[in-house]
């Protein structure tokens, strides 16, 4: 089992009256021309077997209701999210409130205390490999990115568009 998760940030008005065809199509996959721009421009963050260990991860750091709060409206996912599509959007709102709560995270610390909640988390999710030491490094390297990806689309007040493929 493999699922890949994207987000990619855009600015709101991109997105408004888009239906979820048109979303899927704003989002390059890695086969895309688009992808590597994209990615190295900061504007897409993309994971392989991470998105669902990311809420794991999150889920296990926060201890505040602020914290929980903003974890829950990244984990729960894009209200807008259709099915068939797999994606759906965070509007400015959400990645803001998200985005404060990422800039404080230490993430890399709470990947040491919470090791043992990924690897239940890896278990749970269905996965059929291992938690290792090389799984948790893209862990860490996609959370780290995707915090500064939140951080740029909070300051540009932008929407984030969240995509997955099974």
């Amino acid at each position: 089992m493999s699922v890949d998760t994207f987000w990619k940030r855009v600015p709101a008005g991109v997105v408004a009256g888009c239906g979820p065809k048109k979303l899927a199509d704003l989002v390059p996959y890695f086969s895309d021309d688009r992808y590597k721009v994209e990615r190295d421009k900061g504007t897409l963050v993309a994971g392989v077997d991470t998105g669902a260990l990311i809420d794991v991860l999150l889920w296990a750091g926060a201890s505040s209701a602020s914290e929980k709060a903003a974890v829950r409206a990244f984990a729960r996912g894009p209200a807008d999210w259709d099915e068939d599509y797999m994606v759906g959007t965070l509007g400015p709102d959400v990645v803001r409130q998200v985005s404060a709560f990422l800039s404080d995270a230490p993430l890399e610390q709470w990947m040491d205390e919470h090791r043992a909640a990924l690897v239940d988390g890896v278990s749970k999710l269905g996965y059929h490999r291992p938690f290792d030491d090389a799984w948790a490094g893209h862990l860490l390297a996609d959370a780290q990115d995707l915090a500064a990806m939140f951080r740029a689309a909070a300051l540009a007040d932008e929407t984030i568009i969240v995509m997955m493929v099974a």
